[in-house]
C-alpha cells in the first residue's frame, strides 16, 4: 500500500500487486482491447498494461490516461513512453498511448471518438470531493457510457485491523491524506446500484487484499472492494447525457511504440526458421538429458562405494601396514626440516595426469558481469593442447646431494637433452574461419519439445500470427514433427552445436 499511516501492514502479493492483476484479468475477461485509465495518477496502472503478453490474448491497441495533477503526469510520461528493447524486440501489434491533463467530471470529444471499450477508475473517488464525484458520474456513465467500468476503492470497515487509524471512534483516520471519504461496503454498494439503474449497467462486486494470517477472517471484508460494470443490451431507462463537441483536457503526450509489420513471408521461409528454433530446442533437450543421466550414473556409483564392505580391524586389512603411525622417535626434526624449495621430488610417469579431452573451463574467480573477457578466455581455450606424451627419464630425477657436487653445466646440458624428448602433439580443433568444428553428436531421436516452449519466442509469434498457422506449416512435414496444440515431436536429429 502507498500509504504511511499503514505501512507496516503486510500483503501477499503487495495490495497494488493484487490490484493491477484484478483489473488486468478483468480486461482479458473482456477482450478489452482500448483502455481509458480515469485519474492514471504517475500511471502505475498504464504501465502494467504496456509490456506485451502471450497470454493475453487480445493485445491492448490504444492506452488513454487523465489526471488533473500536471507533476504526476510528468512521471506518467516517462513510465509510458517506449523503451529501447521495444525497439528490439517489436512487439506484436500497434500500441498507442494518450496522456491527457484534465478533470474527471469534464468530458472531451477526442476520447469519445477513440471509441475505448474498458475504463479503469481505480483508487480515485476517493480522493475527489462531492461536486466532482457527482460530475465523474455523469461524464462517465451517462455521456461516454463505455460497455465496462472497473471501480476500486478502500473498504473503510478493514481500517479495524490497522490500530493507528483508530477506526470507529472520534480520532479516526483515513489510510491517506488526500482521502476526502472511505466507504463501507454498503456505503460503496448504495452508490454503485444507483448508477446501474440510473444508466443501465449489470454490476458485480469483488473484494481484493487480506492481511497476511487473517486470510479466514472476512467478517470486515477485504482491505480494497471494487465494482465491474458491464453496459446491458437494453438500455430504455439510461440518462445518457449529449453535449457539445468541446476538447477541454490538454495533450500532454502521444507515444506509438513500433511493432512487427513486415510482410509475410512464404510458407517455406517460416519452416526454416521453425526448424532453426527447433533445433536449439532439441540441443537444449539432449544437454538436459546428458546431464541427468551423468547426475543419476554419479549418484550410482557413490551408492555403490557406500555399499563395498569395509574391514572391522587391521587384521582383515591387507594394507594395514602401510598406514602404520610413525614412531614418536622417527618424528623430522623441525630446525633441519628441509624448505619446500630445496626438498627433491621425483616424478613417476603415473603421477602424469591423464590426458583430458575436455574443455578447461573459466576460473570461478572470474570478474562478474565481464561478458567480453569471458567470451575472449572461452575462444582462446578453445585451441586445446593435448599432450601425446609426457617423457619420464631418469634424466629428470635429479641427485641434489652436497651442494659442493652440483654442476650448473652438467645440469643444463641434461635439461636441452629432456627438451629434445619431448614429443607436443597440437590438435587445431578450429576451422579455417576459427570457428570449432561441428560436433559429431547429434541429438536425440524422437525429442518431445513442448509447444510453448516454441511458442513463446517472440520472433515465432511474429512469423506465424497464430498457433494454428504453425501447427499447420509443421504438420507438412509429418516425416520430421509431430505438431499439436501441446507438443511437438522432432523425428529429425542435429548436429551438436553446444557442449
Amino acid at each position: 500500500m502507498d500509504d504511511h499511516a499503514i505501512a507496516g501492514t503486510r500483503f501477499t502479493p503487495p495490495l497494488w500487486e493484487q490490484r493491477r492483476h484484478f483489473i488486468f484479468n478483468t480486461l482479458k475477461k473482456h477482450k478489452s482491447r482500448k483502455i481509458v485509465d480515469y485519474g492514471c495518477g504517475e500511471a502505475s496502472v498504464l504501465s502494467y498494461l504496456i509490456p506485451p503478453s502471450i497470454e493475453n490474448g487480445c493485445p491492448f491497441e490504444h492506452l488513454i490516461g487523465l489526471d488533473i495533477d500536471e507533476l504526476v503526469l510528468r512521471e506518467a510520461k516517462v513510465a509510458c513512453q517506449p523503451w529501447p528493447a521495444d525497439y528490439t524486440h517489436l512487439r506484436e501489434a500497434p500500441l498507442a498511448i494518450d496522456l491527457y491533463q484534465g478533470s474527471v467530471d469534464q468530458c472531451d470529444q477526442r476520447i469519445v471518438d477513440a471509441a475505448c471499450d474498458a475504463w479503469i477508475c481505480s483508487e480515485v473517488i476517493e480522493h475527489v470531493h462531492p461536486p466532482t464525484l457527482r460530475g465523474l458520474r455523469s461524464v462517465l456513465f451517462g455521456t461516454y457510457a463505455p460497455p465496462l467500468v472497473i471501480i476500486t476503492t478502500p473498504n473503510a470497515e478493514y481500517n479495524v485491523h490497522f490500530p493507528n487509524l483508530a477506526y470507529g471512534t472520534k480520532d479516526a483516520t483515513f489510510r491517506h491524506d488526500d482521502h476526502k471519504f472511505e466507504w463501507t461496503r454498503a456505503e460503496f454498494q448504495q452508490w454503485c446500484e444507483a448508477i446501474a439503474d440510473d444508466f443501465g449497467y449489470d454490476i458485480e462486486y469483488h473484494g481484493i487484499g487480506l492481511l497476511q494470517g487473517k486470510e479466514d477472517e472476512l467478517e470486515h471484508g477485504h482491505c480494497t472492494q471494487a465494482c465491474v460494470f458491464t453496459k446491458m443490451a437494453s438500455t430504455g431507462n439510461s440518462k445518457v447525457r449529449e453535449v457539445a463537441q468541446q476538447q477541454p483536457h490538454q495533450l500532454v503526450a502521444h507515444f506509438d511504440f513500433p511493432y512487427y509489420d513486415a510482410p509475410p513471408l512464404p510458407d517455406n521461409a517460416i519452416i526454416e526458421q521453425l526448424d532453426t528454433y527447433l533445433s536449439q530446442l532439441c540441443q537444449a533437450h539432449t544437454l538436459e538429458h546428458d546431464e541427468r543421466a551423468a547426475r543419476d550414473a554419479q549418484n550410482t556409483t557413490e551408492q555403490e562405494n557406500d555399499d563395498l564392505p569395509w574391514p572391522a580391524s587391521n587384521d582383515e586389512c591387507p594394507w594395514s601396514d602401510t598406514f602404520a603411525p610413525a614412531p614418536a622417535s622417527a618424528a623430522w626434526p623441525v630446525d633441519d626440516a628441509p624448505t619446500s624449495d630445496a626438498w627433491p621430488v621425483e616424478t613417476e610417469k603415473n603421477e602424469i595426469p591423464p590426458e583430458s579431452n575436455e574443455f578447461i573451463p573459466l576460473s570461478s574467480s572470474s570478474t562478474p558481469g565481464d561478458g567480453d573477457t569471458d567470451r575472449k578466455l572461452a575462444a582462446t581455450m578453445n585451441q586445446q593442447l593435448h599432450l601425446s606424451q609426457w617423457p619420464v627419464s631418469p634424466s629428470n630425477s635429479c641427485d641434489w646431494g652436497n651442494e659442493d657436487d652440483f654442476d650448473m653445466e652438467l645440469a643444463l646440458e641434461h635439461q636441452e637433452d629432456d627438451d629434445d624428448d619431448y614429443e607436443y602433439n597440437y590438435i587445431d580443433t578450429s576451422s579455417d574461419d576459427g570457428a570449432p568444428p561441428p560436433s559429431s553428436k547429434r541429438t536425440l531421436s524422437p525429442a518431445a519439445i513442448p509447444f510453448e516452449a516454441l511458442w513463446s519466442i517472440l520472433h515465432v509469434r511474429q512469423v506465424c500470427q497464430t498457433r494454428t498457422k504453425a501447427i499447420q506449416l509443421l504438420q507438412l512435414q509429418p516425416q520430421h514433427y509431430h505438431a499439436t496444440n501441446d507438443l511437438i515431436t522432432v523425428y529429425k536429429t542435429y548436429n551438436m552445436e553446444y557442449r
